[in-house]
């Protein structure tokens, strides 16, 4: 997984190159932008964002542990529940965020981006440290009911190259299907 994720960025970078070739346009602005104080000011509020991160995750892990202890659901639920939050907040801050700007790639980009980086690398660099076994539950229902979402995102996308609001209720309603019905069918880890 994470061997994909690798090579997904290698791909990414390419069409990059090949779209700045094919416009020809070097923008000297970006540059500009990019000088050493700048730069190093960026990469210590990237480091001090993963402490902060780092130690917000470790608070929510000891807590979630005492949840799951305490409520009659099975842990791989909550942590569906809990990464479906966790993961989907800060890509929808930053997509809202673009189409307020009106950067509608920006806000697609991010969208499409997080669905490619968190099972590939997440899930990747998470198995490659900790040898995570996986339930049959993920195997057997949570895997191909993403699968099969993620087709149906694909043909709505394909059909008209945006969701409408019918459709986006669509998306909405087959998504708490989906945990009422994982609740149901899959109340213990298996």
């Amino acid at each position: 997984m994470l061997a994909a994720y690798i090579g997904y960025l290698i791909y990414l970078e390419r069409q990059q190159m090949h779209e700045t070739t094919i416009h020809g346009v070097v923008h000297s602005e970006k540059k500009k932008r990019l000088e050493r104080k700048n730069i190093a000011m960026q990469i210590v509020i990237i480091l001090l964002g993963f402490i902060i991160m780092g130690f917000a995750a470790n608070q929510v892990i000891d807590k979630s542990t005492i949840l799951v202890s305490e409520l009659a659901i099975s842990a791989s639920f909550f942590g569906v529940l809990l990464l479906g939050v966790a993961s989907a907040l800060p890509e929808l801050m930053t997509a809202l965020v673009a189409v307020i700007k009106g950067k509608k790639d920006i806000s697609a980009g991010v969208l499409i981006g997080s669905n490619v980086t968190n099972p590939l690398m997440g899930i990747g660099l998470g198995a490659l440290i900790s040898g995570y076994a996986v339930p049959r539950v993920t195997l057997l229902y949570d895997l191909p009911a993403k699968i099969g979402i993620a087709l149906l995102i694909f043909y709505f996308l394909w059909r008209n190259e945006k969701l409408n609001k019918w459709e986006a209720i669509v998306l909405i309603v087959i998504f708490i299907a989906y945990l009422v019905l994982r609740n149901l069918l899959f109340p213990v880890d298996f």
